[in-house]
């Protein structure tokens, strides 16, 4: 075989460090990269919509007496 016809290898050798294993990782288990990328805007909205209700909540107790 010549070197214009080698053809690259269908596994590629594991890329080493932590940055290689943290790619391996998520290259078996693409759900546990959907849930690290969805998980702090979900986290966040839903803070936020607890923390509406927890306002409008406290601003039930108050009233103005006219």
């Amino acid at each position: 075989m010549t070197a214009a016809t080698q053809i690259a290898p269908a596994v590629l050798p594991r890329a080493g460090g932590l940055r290689g294993a943290l790619s391996d990782l998520f290259w078996r288990r693409p759900q546990l990269l959907l849930l690290l990328m969805l998980l702090p805007p979900v986290l966040w909205l839903g803070i936020v919509y607890i923390g509406s209700l927890f306002a409008l909540l406290l601003q039930s107790f108050f009233s103005i007496d006219e």
